[in-house]
C-alpha cells in the first residue's frame, strides 16, 4: 500500500538531500532548506527524533544519506520564533478581549 511508505514527517536529512537533487542555484537550496527548519515544529520533532532515536542507515533512492548533527541555530531561531508567536497573539487577545467578551 501507497499508505504505509508516507511517513508524517521526514527527516531533515532527507529533505537535504532531495532539495540538493534540483537543478537550481545552490543558494536556493540552502534557502529552501533553512526555510524548511524555521518550521517550530520541524526543530521540535528533529531534536526529539536525534535525542531519543539516533538514525543509522537512511537511504533516498538507493543512496546513503549522511547523518547530520542536531543544528542548535536553527533550534533557537526556531524557539525565539515561538516566543514571538506567543506574544503577539497575547499583545493581540488583550488589546481585543473585551469584543471578545461581549461576543460569547
Amino acid at each position: 500500500d501507497v499508505y504505509k511508505r508516507q511517513p508524517i514527517m521526514y527527516p531533515a536529512e532527507l529533505v537535504k538531500s532531495w532539495i540538493g537533487t534540483w537543478s537550481v542555484a545552490d543558494f536556493w537550496k540552502m534557502l529552501l532548506y533553512k526555510l524548511y527548519l524555521l518550521n517550530p515544529l520541524t526543530m521540535l520533532s528533529e531534536a526529539y527524533r536525534k535525542t531519543l532515536l539516533p538514525l543509522t542507515g537512511l537511504r533516498l533512492r538507493g543512496t546513503a544519506v549522511e547523518v547530520m548533527p542536531l543544528d542548535y541555530w536553527m533550534l533557537t531561531a526556531s524557539a525565539v520564533i515561538c516566543l514571538l508567536v506567543a506574544l503577539g497573539g497575547y499583545a493581540f487577545f488583550n488589546s481585543r478581549k473585551w469584543v471578545f467578551a461581549e461576543r460569547v
